[in-house]
């Protein structure tokens, strides 16, 4: 991955530094301190705290191997390729949702909640996602039944709602797209020709909920 890369440049650049008689950089030093168990954790954060860049904040992040030093990395992370790096190498789970709540590009989260192997982590990644065709596409296609329903239960926008509710195979996500609709003209629809007797009982009921809610205002 990208961070691989970057850490890899990271290495060859102080080796040739050092062969040619130059110094180690304060970014390459701090990096070294940051990673080493056998500096007290105070000074670790120090060196985390002069660390500004990002492929060595990263690698901090996941090979420090103390999760306040981790931490601190995160915290000064902003490159999205490199939080999701962290993401996918970390081995603390609050390193892991650290990273997950700086990442705001969508389609990266998406890929972090199809491939990662931890649920905690895919849940987490689910939470950050805001994108309607994205949540609709893992509440239908998601092999995890619990993925299934916190992408639909994120999910707001009316159309893929809908269409959430008509593709859908798994009954309980139908179900749960139903739920969250407002447009009683769409809900009209699985009333009468949902495909199961649960979707149309399940839309009736929101119908008579919006209906009531809307009688008392």
């Amino acid at each position: 991955m990208l961070i691989q890369r970057s850490i890899a440049f990271s290495i060859v650049a102080s080796l040739l530094l050092a062969a040619v008689g130059c110094s180690e950089s304060a970014d390459a030093k701090a990096c070294r301190t940051a990673k080493n168990a056998d500096v007290d954790v105070g000074s670790r954060l120090a060196a985390v705290n002069e660390l500004k860049d990002e492929p060595m904040l990263a690698d901090v992040a996941i090979h420090a191997g103390e999760p306040s030093v981790s931490l601190a990395a995160v915290a000064k992370l902003t490159d999205q390729v490199l939080l999701a790096d962290v993401v996918v190498g970390a081995k603390d789970r609050a390193v892991m949702e650290a990273a997950i709540k700086k990442m705001t590009y969508q389609p990266l989260l998406a890929d972090i909640v199809k491939t990662a192997g931890d649920q905690f982590v895919r849940l987490a990644a689910v939470k950050q996602i805001n994108d309607p065709k994205l949540l609709a596409g893992l509440a239908v296609d998601d092999l995890d039944e619990v993925i299934r329903l916190e992408a639909v239960g994120k999910m707001t926008d009316e159309v893929w709602l809908t269409i959430v509710a008509k593709v859908a195979e798994d009954t309980k996500v139908c179900e749960a797209a139903v739920r969250r609709m407002t447009d009683q003209t769409l809900l009209a629809y699985f009333v009468t020709d949902g495909k199961t007797s649960q979707i149309q009982e399940a839309a009736e009921k929101r119908v008579a909920e919006l209906t009531a809610k809307k009688e008392k205002e």
